[in-house]
């Protein structure tokens, strides 16, 4: 589960009663519907196209990515992410400042 976002100001705790907020990085937050994360959208996608999780790469480095570590076999943090997304993912990827995503997809791509 995402580490909810406890602090705020107005507004913020009111919106916690329907929604989920969640933090996303270090001067962010997540707002959306209660029952809404990106692992249960990512879900989603791999039932209606057809694709199986050993088919897709994942890649997160805040807290708002943790659910969808679980949805691909290919599960990579970021170097420079979040302790807890790096325990959750199976593979530590370099960091997002120095393209880890792309180098990572080119590795497994193969060019």
């Amino acid at each position: 589960a995402s580490a909810l976002f406890t602090g705020g100001g107005p507004g913020v705790a009111d919106l916690r009663e329907e929604h989920q907020v969640v933090v996303s990085g270090k001067n962010w937050i997540d707002i959306m519907n209660g029952s809404a994360n990106k692992g249960k959208a990512l879900r989603a996608l791999e039932m209606n196209l057809g694709i199986p999780r050993s088919g897709v790469a994942v890649f997160g480095d805040y807290l708002n990515d943790l659910e969808m570590m679980a949805e691909g076999d290919w599960s990579f943090a970021m170097d420079n992410g979040h302790g807890a997304v790096q325990r959750a993912a199976q593979f530590i990827a370099p960091r997002n400042t120095d393209e880890g995503v792309v180098q990572v997809l080119r590795r497994l791509l193969g060019v």
